[in-house]
């Protein structure tokens, strides 16, 4: 069985994709603006916004791996401004696209209506939702992605250059969005391997994998310059932190959208099993390139992780297409294939639909989750210093790496009457921040304490306890705290000369 063309002609054919563009567009902005931006975000309009010497200098200095993703933010703020849902609407816009590629791939392998399940199944991941809600390059590596293998696919069964010349543009723009798109081709590779003596189509992808090694030169340049600088906290490779990756790709609904959805992905590994022993491999080649796409990446990712510590969801959105795709593929199974375990029986297709109809109820308690989630409230900060601030007001941060999200929710920021951020600095430089080890403590409060008569900290969940606390005692010498805001996971402190 080779690729399985559905028709594309009438009213009819145009249904899927504009329905799965509307339910993707709803997902993402429904609530887009209700999260305060996290630090990632902020940094990302900082650069964003950076005269255009100092913005070619960083990203050719620091950030050449997401650069392509802050080349289109640029232009993004400068039609529609830096409001938190204009930001983030461009990340809705690239998944948008995201699902209609993996609709249109899965047409291509499977038929249209395994192509839409698919479009479904990813459109409902809670997490490819968040990735649509935020202001990073996830969501355009994740296009990247499954446009790679699209066009891998496409030039594979046809030949034509045009297929393989995308495909090393795909590639490129996957890793200028991050660098975690280079195990993307892994899965092509061993698709390829899966097809038999195919050497025209391994001369194109040696050829393309070239090309694209070349151009994305830059990006490893800088990231050998700054190995280590910004993943040195993510978690080291552990039983947890595996578990807590893989549910989260199939949706954070709980273990039990994560047994189903892996369930579901077992079924189509079978069946790709099944084919490449009874029908040969050109009948098994949609189930090789459902399978492999989506597993070797990961183990790849998975292997990189011993060494840089990026075990995180985050990493592995660029996998999210594949699984999607992979989960399709064993509802199809369900529903139509005959199984290894018997014969195929009449009405199965009911078994499929029953099964896309669990996955989605599970799916939704992964989206409510998303929806309910909240980050710090930095814009929360924001609305109690401009409410109470006074002029000569001192403000202080315990972490240098939050003075992005103060600058963002204050436009105009520290200047004019109104409360003064003092530590760690009046300016944000986003780099060297990942270097930066300025950090207030009891010291540098005590010397703010004698100049400023009323004092601000700014308190988040992340800062230190112990230092916090002996930088409050500091403070407490010649202060007294007069008003105490909590807020979701930060804390404001205004503290007056006694």
């Amino acid at each position: 069985m080779g690729p399985v063309q559905g028709s594309r002609g009438g009213w009819r054919g145009a249904v899927p994709p504009v329905a799965l563009a509307a339910v993707t567009a709803a997902l993402g902005w429904y609530r887009i603006d209700r999260k305060s931006l996290w630090f990632d975000e902020a940094i990302a309009v900082t650069i964003a916004r950076m005269p255009t010497g100092r913005f070619v200098h960083t990203l050719w200095n620091d950030e050449a791996n997401m650069s392509l993703y802050y080349l289109l933010l640029r232009g993004w703020v400068a039609v529609g401004g830096t409001s938190a849902a204009w930001i983030r609407s461009l990340s809705v816009l690239l998944a948008v696209v995201t699902v209609l590629v993996t609709f249109h791939l899965g047409r291509h392998l499977f038929g249209p209506v395994t192509g839409a399940v698919a479009g479904l199944v990813l459109a409902g991941n809670a997490f490819f939702v968040q990735f649509a809600q935020e202001a990073r390059s996830y969501m355009l590596t994740a296009l990247a992605a499954v446009v790679a293998t699209a066009c891998f696919v496409h030039g594979t069964s046809t030949g034509r250059r045009r297929w393989w010349v995308g495909y090393a543009a795909a590639v490129t723009v996957g890793v200028y969005a991050h660098l975690f798109a280079l195990a993307v081709p892994l899965g092509h590779l061993g698709a390829l391997a899966f097809r038999g003596r195919d050497r025209r189509a391994w001369r194109q992808l040696v050829g393309a994998l070239a090309a694209a090694g070349v151009l994305v030169l830059p990006a490893l340049r800088v990231a050998y310059v700054r190995r280590g600088t910004q993943v040195w906290w993510n978690p080291p490779v552990t039983f947890e932190s595996l578990r807590s990756v893989f549910a989260a790709s199939a949706g954070g609904g709980g273990p039990a959208l994560a047994v189903f959805t892996y369930a579901l992905a077992g079924v189509a590994v079978v069946v790709a099993g099944r084919e490449l022993r009874r029908s040969g491999r050109v009948a098994a080649w949609p189930w090789v390139v459902a399978v492999t796409t989506y597993a070797l990446p990961s183990a790849g990712i998975l292997g990189a992780s011993v060494a840089q510590r990026i075990t995180q969801i985050r990493y592995f959105s660029v996998t999210l297409p594949a699984l999607a795709l992979l989960v399709a593929a064993g509802i199809r199974a369900l529903g139509g294939v005959r199984m290894p375990w018997g014969a195929r029986r009449a009405g199965g297709w009911r078994v499929g639909l029953v099964a896309l109809a669990v996955l989605i109820g599970l799916q939704v308690g992964g989206l409510r989750w998303w929806y309910g989630f909240a980050k710090e409230d930095w814009r929360g900060v924001a609305a109690v210093l401009a409410a109470d601030g006074r002029d000569r007001d001192a403000v202080v941060l315990f972490d240098p790496y939050r003075l992005a999200l103060v600058e963002y929710y204050r436009p105009s920021p520290w200047r004019g009457p109104g409360a003064r951020l003092v530590y760690p600095g009046p300016a944000f430089e986003p780099f060297p921040l990942y270097r930066d080890d300025r950090v207030a403590g009891p010291a540098q409060v005590r010397r703010i304490a004698r100049r400023h008569a009323r004092v601000w900290l700014l308190v988040s969940e992340a800062d230190d306890p112990a230092r916090v606390d002996r930088s409050r005692a500091a403070l407490a010498a010649t202060h007294r705290r007069r008003q105490r805001v909590e807020l979701f996971r930060v804390t404001v402190e205004r503290y007056d000369r006694r």
